[in-house]
């Protein structure tokens, strides 16, 4: 439904709850050019809601991240709420952690 990357202008990617089918996921593919042993690639979402948010940890150099559409319509459900933040951040104990805003998904 859309390709965003860090020259993407527009980071906000806006969704009709009537065009998600059951199995969708939004994933994040994502790469590290420097050898890391005890790095972790996580996909974190941030929301005005008091509960756990889905999120996605791996320690693959290379890949991608995912995380289910239906966990996100179930807080919108549940709680209203329809703007997502998602976040990738890279974590060691050498480097410490660096995060990333990536973009915005709003619910309709």
């Amino acid at each position: 439904m859309a390709e965003l990357n860090e020259n993407s202008k527009d980071l906000t990617l806006i969704l009709n709850k009537s065009d998600l089918k059951n199995g969708d996921v939004i994933t994040v593919r994502y790469g590290s050019d420097h050898p890391c042993v005890d790095c972790y690639y996580k996909l974190t979402i941030l929301a005005d809601v008091k509960k756990k948010l889905p999120a996605a940890e791996t320690n693959e150099h290379f890949g991608k991240l995912s995380i289910p559409m239906n966990e996100l319509l179930e807080i919108k459900k549940a709680d209203g709420i329809d703007t997502f933040q998602f976040n990738y951040s890279e974590r060691s104990k050498k480097l410490g952690i660096i995060t990333r805003n990536l973009f915005v998904l709003k619910i309709m």
